[in-house]
């Protein structure tokens, strides 16, 4: 997924890590952080309305919020979903 200022790509893995890229001029990426979090694959991400926060979930049925500035864990333990996460929304 590519930010809303496109200024930074993340994209999920099979192995469950999230790869967070930056996008500088002519689209060439740079990758700033590996995050690891999820047990299982990562199947969806989006970023909040204001941009200072993402969420990703997983095909092990958890969803993680993180801080897009320091990238660390703002809430967790979300694992009460009965199938895997095919899609996240926001609320404003």
């Amino acid at each position: 997924v590519i930010s809303p200022d496109g200024r930074e790509a993340i994209v999920g893995g099979q192995d469950g890590k999230l790869h967070v890229y930056t996008i500088s001029e002519g689209n060439s990426l740079k990758e700033e952080a590996v995050l690891e979090k999820h047990r299982g694959a990562v199947t969806v991400m989006r970023y909040s309305p204001d941009s200072t926060m993402f969420a990703s979930g997983d095909a092990n049925r958890e969803a993680v919020v993180w801080d897009r500035e320091t990238k660390q864990v703002k809430l967790n333990n979300m694992l009460f979903h009965t199938a895997r996460i095919n899609s996240l929304a926001w609320s404003p």
